[in-house]
């Protein structure tokens, strides 16, 4: 049956002697208003055999003498060789055979038609395919157009390798391609276009897609039910639902990026990159707008690598009930409600290194028994907190908050040990951290700056407010604050190493403080009123610096300690020098309990000073007194 073709290379020859061209310096150089389709290159020095749209062409199937029967191609090749459909519409084909390559002449030119079924390592070609499409044995499209057919257009049921595949004008609210149980689709190039549905659904198959983009479509971009997805350097925009939706099996995803997604009126969400089940990673990717630009929830597994969220209409990352995120270099800009929010109980999330611009309320949300851990986060410019921990637990390291307008770190209720460490809060309103209610499993606040803290319209600007609840705080510098450096307000603390400089109000208050507040190691300098103001509280001082404090009209003369109203101030070494006020004061019923030698020198008024009122000073001779310009102690009447 084949003897009467030519090979491959004599064909072209013999179809080029036969349309009439002359070999000359310029053969093969089209016309410039010519439309001259290239000749389609054999394979591996396989056959090619040309076919007509015209059935009632009857050559010898060359490119000047087609055949006009696809039948009869099909009985003259074999693996490895190639039919090659001249420009036209064929309709319907059937399948080729084993091995074979079905040619067009280009997606604009050559037509097919379906149903068709390839099972048996065929190819399509350069040509557009109408009609429902099943790839069910190691199947290749390459160069492939496919459109005009209700979806699925595309069932994939075993391997199957796409290069530059077009998928265009499908009908239907299903995913344009399918790639069922057991099948395996590997696509390079190309994308979807004007889908009635979504684009992409894999269910317990492997996909692996490279150097995609799709557009108008009104569904899931590519969605994973169990097996596997690979994508690199994919593009979409305005998916509904989702850009990449995930309920189950593994997913590496890199270099993804989703435009725009439309929130699904049954999903209620509008997310780009959407996990509910399975273990997922998505790196150097980027989302712009929808509402959140990651969500995993269930029992999801996501993991952010060097990904950007632009401007969500909700969260950038957002984890719920039972689900794991993780988040490293993620820079979240302007989300309208939290750059990271991960709530309920089991929901945990780590964060490393990321940054979240201009939230419309939070940079960081942790709440309802959820936990979260950071080491290096930046929140900037938060229109309401920068971090904040409700009912929840949290370790958080290397955070830095810049201008919240409403605390930069608020603790309330926590369920959890929750510690904030290595840490810099500056400029933000109303409280640099605030922590409030009870603390299940203890609060710890370790080598923290806070700096720069201003009023908010609440009549409060405090470094660290700590407000009936308990602290332990290890290494705290606050300054600059426009109100106190550090209030303890019936609450408990402990304080081991502090600086508390040059603050609009006292360095550290204690109001109605639970039991004996320690404050070792305090250093408290040109502070507004006090170095430390105790009322109506019991601290023990131990080798305090109290250095240069500044009379304030509310809130003091500027002594360098001063106990007020029933308080009790035991001061263990340490000194206080060159205060607007005196070294040390006690007034209204309150107490001064001196030992081991604390110096009281060169203090605008008094080393010590004790009110004509109940109070005391025990003993009076355990202090170094010089200097003091109206002298070591005043007298009472």
């Amino acid at each position: 049956m084949r003897r009467w073709l030519l090979p491959a290379g004599l064909l072209a020859l013999c179809s080029a002697c036969e349309d009439g061209q002359v070999a000359s310096k310029d053969a093969g150089r089209p016309r410039p208003d010519a439309q001259v389709a290239p000749l389609p290159q054999p394979v591996d020095g396989g056959l090619l055999v040309f076919v007509a749209p015209d059935r009632s062409a009857d050559g010898d199937g060359s490119r000047a003498r087609p055949l006009g029967s696809l039948v009869r191609a099909y009985e003259a090749v074999a693996a490895g060789d190639s039919v090659v459909l001249l420009a036209g519409d064929h309709g319907e084909v059937p399948a080729p055979p084993r091995g074979v390559r079905l040619v067009g002449e280009g997606t604009h030119a050559t037509h097919v038609r379906g149903p068709l079924i390839l099972d048996a390592a065929q190819t399509l070609e350069a040509l557009t395919f109408h009609g429902a499409l099943t790839l069910a044995g190691d199947a290749a499209l390459v160069g492939v157009a496919l459109q005009d057919s209700a979806a699925p257009i595309a069932r994939v049921t075993g391997p199957s390798q796409w290069t530059e595949v077009r998928v265009t004008q499908i009908t239907g609210p299903e995913a344009a391609v399918r790639v069922e149980a057991g099948g395996v689709l590997t696509w390079r190039g190309g994308g979807l276009h004007d889908l009635a549905g979504g684009a992409i659904h894999g269910e317990d198959a492997q996909l692996r897609l490279a150097g995609l983009d799709l557009s108008r479509f009104a569904g899931v971009g590519v969605a994973l039910d169990g097996g596997t997805l690979e994508v690199d350097d994919l593009r979409m925009h305005a998916p509904v639902g989702a850009g990449v939706l995930i309920t189950g099996g593994r997913a590496t995803l890199s270099r993804v990026d989703v435009f725009d997604p439309v929130t699904d009126p049954v999903l209620n969400t509008a997310s780009g990159f959407g996990v509910t089940g399975g273990e997922v990673t998505v790196s150097r990717s980027y989302v712009r707008g929808g509402d959140r630009a990651f969500r995993v929830a269930v029992q999801g597994r996501l993991q952010v690598v060097d990904c950007v969220a632009d401007a969500p209409g909700a969260d950038g990352l957002g984890v719920s009930v039972g689900a794991q995120g993780q988040a490293t270099g993620l820079r979240v800009i302007r989300p309208r409600n939290a750059g990271l929010a991960v709530a309920g109980e089991g929901a945990v999330l780590g964060v490393a290194d990321s940054v979240v611009e201009r939230p419309g309320r939070i940079g960081l949300l942790v709440a309802d028994g959820a936990h979260a851990t950071t080491d290096g986060l930046t929140v900037t410019d938060a229109a309401n907190r920068g971090v904040a921990v409700l009912a929840a637990g949290a370790l958080l390291s290397g955070l830095v908050v810049e201008r919240a307008v409403d605390v930069g770190v608020q603790i309330t209720d926590a369920t959890a040990e929750v510690r904030v460490e290595d840490s810099t809060l500056t400029d933000c309103g109303t409280s640099g951290l605030a922590a409030t209610g009870e603390m299940a499993e203890g609060l710890t606040l370790r080598n923290l700056t806070v700096s720069g803290t201003y009023d908010a319209g609440f009549e409060l600007a405090i470094g660290v407010h700590l407000y009936q609840t308990g602290a332990l705080i290890e290494g705290l510098t606050s300054r600059e604050n426009q109100g106190p450096g550090l209030q303890v307000e019936q609450s408990g603390a402990r304080l081991m190493g502090a600086t508390l400089l040059d603050n609009g109000g006292p360095g550290a208050v204690l109001v109605e403080a639970i039991g004996e507040v320690a404050l070792d190691d305090l250093n408290a300098e040109r502070n507004g009123g006090a170095g430390v103001l105790a009322v109506r509280s019991e601290a023990t001082l131990t080798r305090p610096v109290l250095v240069a404090n500044r009379a304030v009209d509310i809130e003091g003369p500027g002594d360098g300690a001063s106990a007020f109203v029933q308080s009790v101030l035991n001061v263990r070494g340490g000194l206080a020098l060159e205060n607007a006020g005196s070294g040390l004061a006690a007034s209204v019923g309150s107490t001064l309990s001196l030992a081991d030698g604390v110096r009281l020198e060169g203090n605008q008024r008094y080393g010590a000073e004790v009110g004509c009122d109940g109070s005391v000073l025990s003993p009076p001779d355990e202090a170094e007194y010089a200097g003091n310009r109206l002298g070591d102690r005043n007298a009472c009447p």
